[in-house]
């Protein structure tokens, strides 16, 4: 694709990625977790939903606020897929887990960025959110 776009007279050296529902989770994949292996950088992530970071009580749409062992075990498993990274429900709250998922930091200037509680911090539609 990437080569077919220079033929036609377009450089392609970096790309924002976006979309609604899962395709945000998609690009995130992208942009943090294959981001050795892609073609093109991702700059931006633009979404139409939340969340964007990574602390279970932010995943209450997927029930890991309820912080049991069956939603921590959940939200570790889905976070390690997501960093590509071990992640374990021990390391949550911990200064090894913010070092774990320091790729994802770029939530906390957003939230700082638009003035919202930055532990509740929601994405509204079409909130950017910038590596």
């Amino acid at each position: 694709m990437i080569a077919d776009a220079e033929k036609l007279g377009y450089h392609i050296d970096e790309m924002p990625v976006s979309g609604g529902s899962a395709d945000p989770c998609l690009a995130m994949l992208s942009a943090y977790r294959d981001a050795d292996i892609s073609p093109v950088p991702v700059r931006m992530v633009l979404g139409a939903v939340a969340p964007y970071c990574f602390y279970p009580e932010d995943w209450d749409n997927y029930g890991f606020d309820q912080n049991t062992t069956e939603t921590n075990e959940a939200a570790a498993g889905l976070f390690e897929i997501m960093a590509g990274k071990e992640i374990t429900t021990d390391l949550f709250g911990t200064p090894a887990y913010n070092e774990a998922m320091k790729i994802f930091r770029y939530r906390r200037t957003l939230a700082r960025r638009c003035g919202r509680n930055e532990r509740r911090n929601r994405a509204s539609p079409m909130e950017i959110c910038i590596k």
